[in-house]
């Protein structure tokens, strides 16, 4: 043991030694050692060509090569860059430089040996510039090698010392390769060993690691304390990515992973480890986007975007970017929202060397003149209107604002489209519209109801509505929130064991309204596909396990943490359903469908209107809860008044003392 520690002291001595020399000595001592390879891999040539230690009269003849070929090598290997390989990275692609340069010095020689050696009456070998060639690509990769794995050896983990946590490289592919490479020596992360499910590569080493099978997950956990499995198979499709976490998450180990699909082609994140998301464990494989129904509505066109500062707006407001829009307007009432929103599209524009004009509006959808004014001076073609207050809860305590924003600032908007005369109009709205239980959804409701009244009038503008689910990481998302409680140690809390969502993506669902709002023509309600509702309680309970952690329960005391039931929130609803009747029908998008609902004439529409401004104006909540019940058809309130303000503040507002 005492032998071993010394030799190991050492090599970690000499590896130090090597890593602290000047840049300029370390490349004066590899172009030496090439110098010397190039000539003794000639002179070795000479040797094993003829079987004689020293061919005297040979060498003469052919001096020439032992003057003009190693200075020829070394200077053509310094113009090629081989010089500027740091050897602890070399790399597999690194031995092409060689082998393209030494085909040139093989040319040479042969060159060089006719010529020189003709004259001398000694026949010039033909095999000699090959055995050169063989010879010097061992000598001169083989010392690199063997620097590299005196290095490799002397920074190979100490699980018992180190500081970093042992992790599971899952994927022996190129990406699992890269990744073991990038995290040797590294202080986060110490690789213990790959697995995969390819047997061909099982028990082979790779960069000093065992590839091992899927079987051995058990042994591996108990043996080592491991943090981690990382997920190094960018190729994976949603589906099978789904099917791998499903496979791990028995394992009371965290589960990382890189950036799979499209996210992995982003340079800037292909290399970032990260938690498992949400959209990792849906497994949904999108269909992709038509193109032509993409760029329909945006492509050259003035685009406007209301709450273009909000999760769905704001990717909206990208895919307008990216779609080719000649101007577009980002109109949000946040000034912190607006002014990230359009900081990150300036960027985009001038990174990809788009040509859209990015214009940034403070403004409420409720100033009808402002409306009127950007839609006049930007000649906007093509409205997407996300501004709404979607936070069920607060909606519920402020239903006054709710009632204002979402209804009375659409029909503002929407009007204003319409007067303006653009060529289409988008409403996005959400599945809680349908049968609702809470005043946010009854508010989205008769915000339809009255873009398709204007849809169903005399117009020039195209209306329609876009309606889908929960979209994952908006302001309202519950999985954040989940994520918080575990870093926090729990508990998790559910409202309800049995509560249901849909899910999709931000992108996913972005992409879905411009596409179905281009297929639009007149008075559309356009229902997403959200694939299978999910279990709100599965959901906590995978998030948990694929965060290493195990679920305390009744039967499982000596769990991690555990999850809490606290009950239906104010107006929350145990199932979201996407559509109000059976009457539905596909459109030629597979994942976009369209529902015939009923509407409301005009002449109704006018006299809710009325009514809903002057609850507003009066501060109302009994009179804008009421207008909502009579006008909503399904509206059934699962909560009682709830506003945080009295009704009427100027009369009932206790004296001030």
């Amino acid at each position: 043991m005492i032998i071993h520690d010394s030799r190991e002291a050492l090599r970690s001595a000499f590896v130090a030694k090597l890593l602290t020399l000047p840049r300029r000595t370390k490349l004066l001592t590899i172009v030496g050692y090439d110098y010397f390879c190039v000539f003794l891999a000639l002179y070795l040539a000479f040797v094993l060509r003829l079987s004689d230690f020293w061919p005297a009269s040979i060498i003469k003849a052919n001096i020439i090569l032992f003057v003009v070929i190693p200075p020829i090598s070394v200077a053509l290997l310094y113009r090629a860059g081989f010089y500027l390989v740091v050897i602890r990275f070399l790399h597999v692609s690194n031995f092409k430089i060689v082998m393209i340069n030494l085909l040139f010095i093989v040319l040479v020689i042969y060159f060089l040996g006719w010529i020189y050696a003709g004259p001398s009456e000694i026949p010039f070998s033909r095999t000699v510039p090959i055995i050169f060639a063989a010879l010097f690509l061992i000598f001169a990769l083989g010392g690199r090698l063997f620097i590299r794995g005196i290095y490799l050896a002397s920074n190979k983990p100490n699980l018992s010392a180190s500081q970093a946590k042992p992790v599971i490289i899952c994927g022996a592919g190129q990406a699992g390769v890269n990744l073991v490479n990038r995290l040797s020596g590294g202080s986060e992360y110490i690789p213990i060993c790959f697995i995969d499910d390819d047997s061909e590569k099982w028990n082979k080493i790779i960069y000093g690691f065992t590839v091992l099978p899927f079987e051995q997950l058990d042994r591996l956990l108990e043996s080592f304390e491991v943090y981690a499995i990382i997920i190094a198979i960018p190729s994976l499709t949603p589906a099978k990515r789904n099917q791998l976490l499903k496979r791990l998450e028995p394992y009371q180990v965290a589960i990382k992973v890189l950036p799979f699909g499209e996210e992995f082609l982003d340079d800037s994140s292909k290399n970032a480890i990260r938690d498992v998301s949400i959209e990792d464990m849906l497994g949904r494989d999108t269909v992709a986007p038509d193109s032509d129904l993409l760029t329909m509505s945006i492509r050259s066109k003035n685009v406007f975007v209301t709450g273009a500062g909000g999760s769905i707006g704001s990717v909206l407001a990208k895919q307008a970017v990216m779609s080719g829009a000649s101007t577009l307007v980002l109109y949000e009432q946040s000034e912190f929202a607006l002014y990230t929103v359009e900081r990150q599209l300036s960027a985009l524009v001038a990174e990809s060397g788009l040509e859209t004009k990015v214009v940034a509006i403070l403004g409420s959808i409720l100033d009808r003149k402002r409306v009127r004014t950007v839609l006049h001076e930007y000649r906007i073609n093509t409205a997407y209107h996300a501004a709404a207050y979607k936070h069920v809860p607060l909606v519920e305590h402020n239903a006054v604002q709710g009632l204002n924003n979402n209804v009375i600032g659409t029909v503002t908007v929407a009007e204003e489209c319409d007067r303006a005369e653009i060529e289409r109009f988008v409403l996005v709205s959400t599945d809680k519209a349908v049968r609702p239980t809470n005043v946010m959804g009854a508010t989205k409701r008769l915000a339809e109801l009255f873009v398709q009244g204007l849809a169903h009038a005399e117009t020039k503008t195209t209306f329609s509505i876009v309606r889908f689910g929960n979209v994952l990481g908006s302001s309202g998302s519950v999985v954040p929130l989940f994520k918080e409680q575990i870093r926090a140690g729990g508990p998790v809390t559910v409202t309800h064991p049995n509560v249901t969502r849909y899910f999709m993506t931000i992108p996913e669902a972005a992409s879905l309204v411009v596409q179905a709002g281009a297929l639009a023509k007149g008075g559309e309600v356009f229902v997403l596909d959200m694939g299978e509702p999910i279990l709100i309680f599965d959901l906590a309970t995978k998030l948990i396990h694929l965060s290493g952690f195990s679920v305390k329960s009744e039967t499982e005391s000596t769990g991690d943490i555990e999850i809490q039931f606290t009950g239906l929130r104010p107006g929350e609803k145990l199932y979201e359903e996407l559509l109000i009747g059976d009457d539905v029908s596909g459109t030629v998008h597979p994942k976009i469908m369209q529902a015939a609902e009923e509407r409301l004439d005009s002449a109704e529409l006018e006299r809710i209107k009325l009514e809903a401004i002057a609850a507003i104006e009066a501060g109302d909540s009994v009179a804008c809860r009421r207008l909502l019940r009579d006008s909503v058809v399904g509206y059934s309130p699962s909560a009682v008044e709830l506003d945080v303000l009295p009704q009427h503040v100027g009369e009932s507002a206790p004296p001030r003392v």
